[in-house]
């Protein structure tokens, strides 16, 4: 009888303590994109965490979100995300092919956009540290404009 209220009790603090410690995945993210030319293709959006392979390399984007384009403007939203420093990309893929098109230097050929524009264009693909922002526990709300060449 002993050794199972010892055991109850472990079971007890064990599940109660199971929580400390962990970081909450409760923020969300609200991207607003604006200055879509048609409704051909689709609105392609990258979350990034770091500046490992933004905003060009896709494949090391943290998340990815891809919808029908329509005119004008959409939301789309990042569901449980963990508080911290994170940049947009997104591109209007008119093509529908999934990628992104660019010319012999890599400029873009089709509509761009970040999370935070550079003020100037510079030569060269901006900086995660030019387009990153903050989420905080209840979340964040930013807005892409898209630029086309």
């Amino acid at each position: 009888m002993i050794n199972q209220s010892k055991l109850v009790v472990f079971c007890l603090v064990a599940i109660a303590g199971f929580g400390q410690g962990q970081r909450s995945y409760g923020s969300t993210l609200t991207v607003k994109i604006q200055g879509i030319r048609s409704t051909q293709g689709q609105i392609i959006t990258h979350l990034y965490q770091s500046p490992d392979g933004f905003p060009g390399k896709h494949d090391k984007a943290f998340k990815k979100q891809s919808v029908k384009a329509v005119s004008g403007e959409i939301e789309i939203s990042f569901a449980e995300l963990q508080a911290g420093t994170y940049a947009l990309s997104a591109y209007h893929d008119e093509d529908g092919d999934g990628s992104l098109k660019t010319n012999l230097i890599g400029f873009p050929k089709e509509g761009v956009g970040l999370s935070r524009p550079p003020a100037e264009r510079k030569w060269g693909p901006p900086r995660f540290d030019d387009a990153k922002f903050d989420i905080g526990q209840s979340g964040s709300t930013e807005t892409i404009k898209i630029e086309y060449p």
